[in-house]
């Protein structure tokens, strides 16, 4: 998504969304227009300091400079924010990018325009995964967790995963996971009986982000030291101490092939059994 506004305090009607999208991860490029630099703190009408206006809750924030003719320079800055924005060539996960866009007066002369200007991109989206993967250790008391996921490219490998070691899914309101799938493993309404039944798993495995629930987001908190987080880029606002950057495809791909046990079978089926007691009250 692109953003576009005029310059002063326009741009910053955008914060609390540029917040969100930064959390979010999603992908959104800010294009706001300035005033020439030697305008600043002048008083001048429009003038506001718009550099790094959104702290750090842009993956980079880039000054254009005042329209020159060569566009090299400008080639290279709206691609480097496009993958930025796009986490293709970043240890960051997708997320906003601002750009900012002096003019001076008059704003476009003939001697600068370039009808056919137009950029090539090329750049490659990186998938990224450990070269030091490990087999999941053998439990029997596995629970997969599953907060909200940016897209839906993973979750036939998750469900699997799920299938072969025999783990119940809680799946947040925003996995992508809750519907369109058959699996019987998938619990929805676990926010409703957390507070009521003693849950111990000894492997918790998550992907995506921490879910919405606060009693299972506490309940993350308590398990902590036997939770593994798996995640395409870098950890990013989470603190689980096991961390894996690694593509989650590839990842449950690779413990597919290697794992050779299940989960208790009579745990699994106890909390099964819980949450469709709770499916079917609510209907």
């Amino acid at each position: 998504v692109l953003l576009v506004s005029s310059s002063g305090t326009a741009p910053a009607n955008y914060f609390p969304a540029i917040i969100e999208a930064s959390y979010n991860r999603t992908p959104i490029i800010i294009l706001s227009a300035d005033r020439p630099n030697y305008l600043i703190n002048t008083g001048a009408n429009q003038t506001i300091q718009q550099k790094n206006l959104y702290g750090d809750y842009v993956r980079t924030f880039i000054d254009i400079g005042l329209p020159v003719q060569k566009t090299e320079s400008l080639s290279k800055k709206l691609l480097n924010a496009y993958s930025l924005s796009l986490g293709l060539e970043s240890k960051l996960p997708p997320g906003p990018v601002h750009l900012n866009f002096p003019f001076d007066e008059p704003l476009i002369s003939e001697k600068i325009y370039t009808p056919n200007f137009n950029i090539k991109c090329n750049i490659p989206i990186q998938k990224k995964i450990s070269n030091s993967l490990q087999v999941l250790p053998q439990s029997s008391k596995v629970l997969i967790v599953i907060g909200t996921m940016e897209n839906n490219s993973s979750q036939v490998e998750i469900i699997q995963l799920a299938e072969k070691i025999n783990s119940p899914i809680f799946a947040d309101p925003l996995s992508q996971i809750r519907y369109g799938y058959d699996s019987t493993l998938l619990c929805a309404h676990y926010d409703l009986y957390l507070r009521y039944i003693q849950l111990n798993p000894d492997l918790v495995i998550r992907f995506g982000r921490k879910p919405n629930s606060k009693i299972l987001s506490q309940l993350l908190t308590k398990w902590n030291s036997n939770i593994i987080q798996i995640d395409d880029w870098e950890q990013y606002n989470d603190d689980c101490p096991k961390f894996i950057q690694s593509s989650i495809s590839k990842y449950c791909t690779y413990q597919l092939k290697h794992i050779k046990w299940e989960s208790n079978a009579d745990w699994t089926d106890s909390i099964l059994l819980v949450d469709q007691k709770i499916k079917k009250s609510i209907e």
